[in-house]
Parts: structure tokens; sequence; C-alpha cells
């Protein structure tokens, strides 16, 4: 038995968390083991444990002779005595055959010997097929109990194709049909709808902010709202670079300003670990991609020689595999260079990057896990050479909407769940960031003139509180020019009373002097 959890494991633990479904335990039913040959019928109509009539082929397959149909024909025939079906929200799977089923395990499908994710009810047979039901515990342990159903013919056998198309034929009958899992982005936000807190947030910064840059591009409105509002009143203190970058991306892709829309400006802290080379830790190489990816959308340019010479030390930390260490951390270099290949050595080093990239898929479509597979198809979604990727990530959805199995973590399920997203959408961090412009230096440099005139306005409100007394206008204009140099630009000297009743009606000016 293959040692991984499977699908049909996935949904009956969903069904028992959600549904509350009564299972009746099996310990004291007789194990059996049935093969059957049979003709194949085209169609067939079952009910399922809530008396509701099902008829299969259901309009929308693309197959006549089913899985489902090959187990209700082996009961007609005597084979088994019985089996029950069960309409989950999600799909319909079998409940019991010869009332066996129990609240730990249940009927695994194979086909051909090779376990199969999907369900009866949309498997297509051929003549010749085996397919078996295998009756097996929460580990893949086999109990004893299995049905082996043999397909000697399908009635009425279809015309067998000789010419006219470029397909391949299965044992030169009818062409195999395989129904590729298509990924469901609406079953995917609402996975992390269902898992959002009610304050807004998704445990730690660190998925809060993935999701943020989820939804900034999978506009879901309902975790958007909770999200902005959460953002704007719950900031990071955090030293570490890579930290300010990240949550800088989920503040914009929400629209809120990096600079202004919190309490903390996060670009300052980006700018602000600049070495003259590069940013953060010289260790590492990933908190200069990511500044560059932030910095881009946050209206810095080629004209700004921190990202020059960021671009350079990206591009000199690049492995002779075109690689940046690992192939996430690699396409998300492609991902920082994009906007610049105008520049001398970035398009050689993105070429390089891709290279390594699509020399490294596996056959499966994916790339060293669903996370990596998301941030390459970011990039590089309309990369020839980058096959299977969309069906890989499917794959790994499950039926919840969430990535990942079950059984994971569900924190690491919301992280995976989020880079799923904009992959799909074919959206880069890039397009999903807001643009905001860096801060006109001016606003920070009043006109002396127009903060004696501001001030005339309101001192008429403020009182002096030692005495109780207005302070006179002409005394708090002379005190106010006293703090202003003959630049116009203010300078703070030690408090006074004249300085408290300064900074209340100026304590904006204050928030962006950094005081």
């Amino acid at each position: 038995m293959k040692n991984k959890i499977k699908v049909s494991f996935v949904l009956f633990c969903l069904s028992f968390v959600l549904l509350g479904h009564n299972f009746v335990l099996a310990d004291d039913i007789q194990n059996f083991s049935i093969t059957k040959n049979i003709s194949l019928p085209d169609n067939c109509s079952i009910k399922d444990t809530n008396d509701k009539t099902h008829i299969f082929p259901e309009e929308s397959s693309s197959s006549k002779f089913l899985g489902i149909c090959a187990l209700e024909e082996a009961k007609k025939q005597g084979a088994i005595d019985d089996f029950k079906i069960v309409e989950y929200p999600f799909g319909l799977f079998i409940d019991s055959i010869n009332n066996l089923k129990s609240d730990t395990s249940y009927w695994a499908l194979y086909l051909n010997d090779i376990y199969e994710e999907r369900g009866l009810t949309i498997l297509p047979l051929l003549s010749g097929d085996k397919m078996s039901l295998v009756y097996v515990d929460f580990n893949n342990v086999e109990l004893g109990s299995r049905v082996d159903i043999h397909i000697d013919e399908l009635t009425p056998s279809p015309e067998k194709r000789t010419s006219g198309s470029s397909g391949s034929y299965i044992r030169g009958f009818i062409p195999q049909i395989v129904t590729e899992k298509v990924f469901s982005v609406e079953n995917a936000l609402k996975f992390l709808e269902i898992n959002q807190k009610s304050d807004g947030s998704y445990s730690a910064p660190m998925y809060t902010d993935w999701v943020a840059v989820a939804i900034g591009a999978g506009d879901d409105k309902e975790i958007k709202s909770k999200l902005i509002n959460y953002l704007k009143e719950n900031g990071i203190d955090s030293s570490v670079v890579t930290d300010n970058e990240r949550h800088a991306m989920a503040l914009m892709s929400l629209g809120i300003d990096p600079y202004t829309g919190t309490k903390v400006n996060y670009i300052k802290k980006i700018t602000d670990s600049f070495d003259g080379i590069q940013f953060g830790d010289k260790t590492l190489v990933n908190d200069d991609i990511f500044a560059l990816i932030v910095l881009k959308n946050a209206g810095y340019s080629i004209n700004d020689e921190l990202i020059i010479k960021d671009l350079n030390y990206i591009i000199s930390k690049q492995g002779e595999d075109g690689s940046w260490g690992s192939i996430d951390m690699t396409a998300a270099g492609i991902q920082a260079l994009k906007s610049f290949e105008n520049i001398s050595g970035v398009n050689d080093a993105i070429l390089k990057a891709e290279k390594y990239i699509t020399t490294n898929q596996k056959i499966d479509g994916g790339f060293e896990n669903s996370s990596s597979t998301s941030w390459v198809l970011q990039i590089l979604s309309e990369n020839k050479e980058i096959l299977k990727t969309e069906g890989y990530l499917a794959s790994k959805q499950e039926a919840d909407g969430g990535m990942e199995s079950v059984g994971t973590d569900l924190n690491t399920r919301i992280w995976a769940t989020a880079y799923a997203i904009p992959a799909i959408l074919y959206k880069p961090w890039g397009a999903i960031l807001n643009n905001f412009p860096k801060p006109d230096i001016s606003t920070l440099t009043l006109n002396k003139n127009e903060i004696i005139k501001q001030n005339r306005k309101v001192t008429s409100k403020i009182f002096n509180i030692n005495n109780g007394e207005v302070i006179k206008n002409g005394e708090d204009r002379r005190k106010i020019e006293n703090i202003i140099d003959s630049n116009g630009e203010v300078k703070i000297n030690k408090p006074s009373n004249i300085w408290r009743v300064f900074k209340a009606p100026f304590s904006w000016l204050l928030g962006k002097l950094g005081f």
C-alpha cells in the first residue's frame, strides 16, 4: 500500500468532523474477498443513504462506463449483498459494502492495482480493467476485505477508432479518459475565510501577511475588510529586515500606504538597513531580493543609487547554476529583476535563473513542494517549458479548499494556500502590490510664516496649564519664531511651556519628523 493519506481518508475525516456522521462499528462483521467478472453497462441508477436517486453517468460526465455502475452490476449479479453510497457536500462516496463500515476505516479505490484519487462516480473503465475496493484503516493497513471486479466487456461496445485522431488509445479500444483535477480559487478563499480569526488575523504575523498578499490577488471582500482593520491597528516591531519587507508587501497588497498608513514607516525600516551595498544581513540574499520587490512599488527606481547597487549585489550572488540557492528563492529573484531587464546584466541573470528552474521540474509538474511550485508559476506562467504545474497544485488542494493534506499543521496549510492563489491567477507580486510614491520631502519642512499663520488659528483654543490663561498671540508667536531657523525649518530645543503648547496642534507634524 502506498504510504500516503488517501483522498477518501481526507473526505471521510471531513465528513466526520463537519457532518457528525454516525458510523457503525464493524468489528464483529466477518471479512470477505470477492472476485467477479462482469459485462459493464453504460449507465445505472442508484439510491444513496438518504433514498435519493442518482443516475450515472451524469450529464457532465466525459465517459459512459463508470466504476459506480461496475459496482452496481456486481451487486445485480450477486457478487456482493449490498453497497451504499452517501452524498456529502463535496461529492458521492462509498458508505459501506456488505454493511461493512467503521469510524476508523474506509474503502480505498484502485484501478489496475494503482491507487485512484478519482471517485467511483467519475472513474472511467475500459474492457480488461480491474477495479478494486480494499478495506483499510487510516494507516493504510488492509483489514482483510476487498472486492475485485474485472471488466470482460463494455455493453454496448463502442466502435474502435482507427483513424482521424492523433490521440493514443489504450489496448486499441477507446482512449483512456483522464479527468484532470482543476484548482478552485473559490474553494481556496473559502478555506482562508473559515480559518480567519475574529480579529482578522491568522495566528502569527507571517501567516497573516501572506494571506493579505493572496487576498490582494484574489480579492475576497469579507477577508479583506477584516485584514485591513487588523493590519492598520496591529503593526510588527521587528529588527529583521525580511519581516518588515513581508509586512510592507501585505500592506501594499491591500492598498495601505507602507509609509503613513500605519504607526510605523516600514519603507524607512527597510532603507535604513541598507549599508551602501546591500540590505540587512550580509550572509543572506533573500532580504535584498524582497527589498527590490517592495521598493519598486514604493516609488524607488533606477534613479536611486540603492536600487542600482542592490541589483548588482543580487546578480553577484547568483550561483553558477543560475540559482539563488533554491527553487523558491530563484523564482523570487526573477520576480525582483523582471522590472529592470534593460539594466546591463539583468536579462542574462534572468535567463540563467529560468534555465535552472525549468531543468529542475519534476515529472508530476511540481518543484520541490507546493510552495516552491507556486512561486515558480507566479512568474513563469508564460514559459512553455513549464508543464503540468497547475495540475500539480490542483492535486495538492483538498476537498476543504486548503492546500496539503488535512493531517498537516493548519498554519502550514494556510501558508501554502496563500501562496497558491496568486500563482493560479498568474499574478506576480509586482502586479499585486499597489504603487505608492515616496513622500515629498517638502512636506517635512514647513514655511515659517505658514506655521505662524496656522498657530494664529489655534491659539485662542490653547490654555496655559499653569495659570489657566490664554497665551497672547504676540508672546506665542515670538516663542515659535525662536524654534524656526532662517530657512524656515523646525529646530527643537529643550521642552518648555510653549513646547507643550506647540506640540498639541502640530502632533501630525511631529509624527512626520519622527518624534
